[in-house]
């Protein structure tokens, strides 16, 4: 049946396996992509809302995740925007969701967030759309997508000609969002090297898989390793007690009504209940808290691919320099396309369905993150045409 396509898909577990064809298969054609994404992005960016823009991102995916519930679908999040596959049983539903969060958006964040969705049929007169399956760890697979179709709905949404056929408006019937699993009770976490980079990487050959390949061959050998990546770090985890930060978790959940106070104090003791848990190695039926940091850093999403290539990577300033010189030179010779943002922290936003089982932990680059580094590719893209 095509409302199991992705769950019953076979994962592989390398990301250099995004560059073999074999290990992808076609999205049905009963399915739809739905893409969101805030508007004026660098703006709140500027003025230091990153974080509540990767919130409301992260908000779009967990809704749609509370509804298919047993229902495995691809999603793949992107800073100030998210790429979520749903079959058409679910349309309705879905579509009323996200209604929702946009209201939520507008009246508590300020934020205008857009919302397209595509028949997959409608794409793939165009371009194809595959999809893969990265495994992250045993609670968690990375959706990859491929062929060309996400980028060419992107494009369907915010050209001015075809945006109105296919984006939601705050009059469609909107029905409560289910939120349930989204947290925001991390500090911005310290880069284990010197700094945090976030790169994002377009192919622009007729050998894709190759370019990627070897990019990723490439930064990784020059970072040391592909441990020596990750952003985030046991030593650097530490949860939050800024009532300005789990304020913002607190705002979804309760708007700006009196019970945010409520839902803030909360928080802050279940905070402060699972410092001790973690500080005292804590070891009940269901978990070994001690061990906990460690299940949060082998399920963060620090590299993926969605027609691009996009990491959140630590290095030090040398290695950094490094890649800026690689990609640059594969930009001179026509092979790629990249954008880069220099952080020296990463941010990360939740999505926790089981302490000890189901969760994803979202990385991006703190102080635009994904979001600047799309910018540069897009310069890039547009001054050589």
């Amino acid at each position: 049946m095509s409302i199991n396509f992705y769950t019953d898909l076979p994962a592989f577990h390398h990301l250099t396996d995004i560059t073999n064809p074999s290990n992808f298969a076609p999205v049905p054609l009963d399915w739809c992509v739905v893409i969101t994404d805030i508007k004026d992005s660098t703006k709140a960016i500027e003025a230091g809302r990153y974080k509540d823009i990767n919130l409301l991102t992260a908000s779009t995916i967990v809704s749609i995740l509370n509804i298919t519930q047993a229902i495995e679908v691809p999603f793949v999040f992107g800073g100030d925007g998210a790429t979520i596959l749903i079959p058409s049983e679910i349309l309705c539903v879905v579509k009323a969701s996200l209604v929702s969060t946009k209201k939520l958006s507008e009246t508590v964040f300020n934020f205008d967030l857009r919302v397209g969705i595509i028949p997959v049929e409608t794409i793939i007169k165009e371009f194809p759309i595959l999809v893969g399956k990265l495994a992250i760890s045993p609670f968690y697979t990375q959706a990859i997508l491929r062929g060309g179709g996400i980028s060419y709905a992107e494009k369907l949404i915010k050209q001015k000609e075809t945006a109105p056929l296919y984006q939601l408006s705050n009059e469609n019937v909107s029905i409560p969002a289910d939120y349930t699993g989204l947290e925001c009770r991390w500090q911005d976490i310290k880069s284990p090297k010197d700094e945090t980079l976030s790169i994002i990487i377009q192919a622009m050959t007729d050998q894709p898989d190759r370019v990627y390949r070897e990019a990723i061959d490439h930064i990784t050998q020059i970072c040391g390793g592909e441990e020596c990546l990750r952003p985030v770090s046991t030593d650097r985890l530490h949860l939050s007690f800024n009532s300005r930060q789990l304020e913002r978790e607190a705002k979804v959940f309760k708007g700006n009504s009196w019970q945010k106070f409520i839902y803030l104090c909360f928080i802050w003791l279940v905070n402060l209940l699972g410092f001790i848990l973690m500080k005292f190695k804590v070891r009940n039926q269901d978990l070994d808290w001690g061990k906990y940091p460690n299940l949060v850093v082998t399920t963060t999403d620090y590299q993926k691919f969605d027609d691009s290539l996009r990491m959140v990577i630590a290095c030090t300033i040398q290695e950094r320099i490094k890649i800026e010189e690689y990609l640059q030179l594969q930009y001179q010779q026509k092979k790629l396309y990249f954008g880069i943002h220099i952080s020296d922290r990463a941010l990360m936003t939740c999505l926790v369905f089981e302490r000890n089982g189901r969760q994803v932990h979202f990385i991006d680059g703190a102080d635009g993150g994904y979001a600047l580094a799309a910018k540069q590719l897009k310069s890039q893209i547009k001054s050589s045409r």
